[in-house]
């Protein structure tokens, strides 16, 4: 069973507050696609979110139940929980305009994030 790199399993707040964007990244340990999908959000979150977001990077190898409990039929799979309605990204996210209409962000121009 492969593992999730330390720098990639951080949560990215340490805030005691509540935060407006609560986010969770369900992965399956370090395959490429988990991967690019921490490496995706991490970007997007550094880059419209600073300071302002709650990141869990939640490694279904290591907790099974969690994909059921959630309702995660597929990994990698972001779940915005607030601001609500509650929305999901399968994937490695990597349609960054799809990724930011999720989570309800201003588009930017071509090629900006890509």
């Amino acid at each position: 069973m492969n593992k999730i790199p330390s720098k990639y399993s951080k949560q990215s707040s340490r805030r005691s507050t509540p935060l407006p964007y609560l986010l969770r990244l369900y992965v399956t340990g370090a395959t490429h696609c988990s991967i690019r999908a921490i490496a995706n959000i991490h970007a997007i979150c550094d880059k419209y979110l600073p300071q302002n977001c709650d990141l869990k990077i939640i490694d279904l190898y290591h907790q099974p139940s969690l994909a059921r409990a959630q309702h995660i039929l597929a990994a990698p799979t972001l779940v915005k929980e607030r601001p609500g309605p509650q929305t999901r990204v399968i994937g490695d996210l990597s349609d960054s305009h799809r990724v930011l209409r999720t989570l309800g962000l201003p588009l930017e121009t071509e090629n900006s994030l890509n």
